[in-house]
C-alpha cells in the first residue's frame, strides 16, 4: 500500500528547500543567512526573519524524516537498497560539482546506506541511537563554531577562482562579494566551475562528517515513527505536535540573538538546532493527517513528491540558469520567495503531466534501473523507494 501523505509532504518540502537554496545561487553566499544591518529596509529584515524562522533547516529536516520513513515503507531487498545508495552518491557528487554546491544527495547516500539493516531494530534502540547521533552533531557543531580562524582578506594574485577559494575573509566581506560577483557574472566558465567545485568539496565534507549526524538522527526518527504506525494512526502521536509551539519559541529566541550580532555563537546555534528539529517533528506529525481526495493543487504536489529526485535536480538546473543570466545579486530577499513559488509551481505542474504518461520520473527511472542492473527495462519493474 502506498500512503498519499508522505508524497504530499515531500512535494511541499521541495518548495521550502528551494526557498533556501535559491538564495545561495542567485546572490552572494555570505549574505543569505547573515542578519541584515540596522540600516536595511524593513522588507530585507522581514525577509531574513521569515527565511530563518519558517524555512532554514525545517524543510530539510522534513525531507530527512521522509527519507527514513520511505525506507521503512518500501521494505524489499536490503541489497537493492544498498545498491541504490551506492548509485545515489555519484549522482549527488556530479550535481554538487557542476550545478549546486549545496547538494544533499551524497550525504543521504552515505548515511542512508545502513538504514535497510536498521529496519529490524527495536523502536527504543532507534530512538536511543537517533538521540546519540543528534547530541553528537550538536557537540561537533558547537566545537566548530568555537574555533575562530584569523581573517587575512582576499589574495590579490592568481586566477579569480583560486583567489576566492583561498580567501580566509568573511564571505560577507565587500571584497569577497566583489570578487564572487566577478566570477559568477562572467557566466558558465572555467573559473565559476572550479570555484563551485571547491565550495562543494568543503560543503560536501562538512555534509558527511558534521551535518550528516543530524541527517542520520532524523532518518532514524523517520524509521521509528513509521514503524510505530504514524501513517495509519497519526492521532496517536499528537503530543509530538507540541514541538511546533516549543520549536517556534526556541527559534524566535535564537534568531533574535542572531539578529543582535551573534549569528554563530554556541548558544544561538544550539537553540536554533533544537528549535528547528522540534518544529519539524511537529509539522511532520501534523501533516501526516493530510488524507482524503487529492484535489487539483494537492494532486500536483503529490505528483512532485513521487518525482522528488527529478524535481530536486530540475530546480538546480533552473537556479543555475538564473545565476548566470544577469539576475545574480539583483533579487532582494522578499522577491526570492515569489520567484521560488513560481519555479515550484512550474515543477509540480510538469510532474502531474509527466505521471499521466509514465509510471515514475525520468531520474528515478534511471537511478533505479542503474542500481537494479536493468537499464533499458521499463521502470515499473522496480519498487518505489
Amino acid at each position: 500500500m502506498r500512503y498519499p501523505a508522505p508524497d504530499r509532504i515531500r512535494g511541499l518540502a521541495l518548495l521550502g528547500i528551494l526557498v533556501v537554496n535559491l538564495g545561495f545561487m542567485v546572490g552572494p553566499i555570505g549574505l543569505v543567512l547573515e542578519p541584515p544591518s540596522g540600516q536595511s529596509v524593513f522588507s530585507e529584515r522581514a525577509g531574513w526573519w521569515l527565511l530563518r524562522l519558517a524555512f532554514e533547516s525545517k524543510f530539510m529536516a522534513l525531507f530527512a524524516l521522509l527519507f527514513g520513513a520511505s525506507v521503512m515503507l518500501a521494505g524489499g531487498d536490503q541489497k537493492r537498497h544498498e545498491a541504490r545508495m551506492l548509485r545515489l552518491f555519484p549522482i549527488g557528487v556530479v550535481h554538487g560539482l557542476l550545478l549546486f554546491f549545496g547538494d544533499i544527495l551524497h550525504a543521504y547516500a552515505v548515511w542512508g546506506f545502513p538504514l535497510a539493516r536498521l529496519r529490524r531494530v527495536q523502536g527504543k534502540w532507534l530512538l536511543l541511537f537517533g538521540g546519540i547521533a543528534f547530541c553528537w552533531y550538536l557537540g561537533v557543531t558547537a566545537a566548530v563554531h568555537s574555533f575562530e580562524v584569523e581573517e587575512s582578506g582576499v589574495p590579490n594574485f592568481g586566477p579569480s577562482w583560486f583567489r576566492l577559494a583561498s580567501a580566509s575573509a568573511d564571505p560577507s566581506d565587500p571584497g569577497f562579494i566583489a570578487l564572487e560577483s566577478e566570477v559568477v557574472r562572467a557566466g558558465p566558465s572555467v573559473d565559476s566551475t572550479l570555484y563551485r567545485m571547491v565550495v562543494f568539496t568543503y560543503v560536501g565534507i562538512k555534509g558527511v562528517f558534521q551535518t550528516g549526524w543530524r541527517v542520520f538522527a532524523l532518518f532514524l526518527l523517520g524509521l521509528w515513527l513509521t514503524r510505530s504506525g504514524l501513517w495509519d494512526a497519526p492521532g496517536r502521536f499528537r503530543l509530538i505536535c507540541w514541538g511546533i509551539p516549543i520549536g517556534l519559541l526556541l527559534e524566535v529566541v535564537a534568531i533574535q540573538g542572531m539578529s543582535l550580532g551573534t549569528p554563530y555563537a554556541i548558544w544561538t546555534t544550539v537553540t536554533h538546532e533544537l528549535g528547528s528539529v522540534l518544529l519539524s517533528l511537529g509539522l511532520f506529525v501534523s501533516l501526516a493527517h493530510w488524507r482524503g481526495e487529492a484535489r487539483c493543487l494537492t494532486r500536483h504536489i503529490q505528483a512532485a513528491g513521487r518525482m522528488a529526485l527529478t524535481v530536486y535536480l530540475l530546480q538546480s538546473v533552473v537556479m543555475f540558469a538564473l545565476a548566470h543570466s544577469g539576475c545574480w545579486g539583483e533579487i532582494d530577499r522578499c522577491a526570492l520567495f515569489g520567484l521560488a513559488i513560481v519555479i515550484w509551481l512550474g515543477c509540480i505542474f510538469f510532474c502531474e503531466r509527466w505521471l499521466r504518461r509514465y509510471p515514475t520520473g525520468p531520474i528515478e527511472h534511471f537511478w533505479r534501473c542503474w542500481a537494479d542492473g536493468s537499464c533499458g527495462q521499463h521502470a515499473s519493474v522496480t519498487k518505489d523507494l
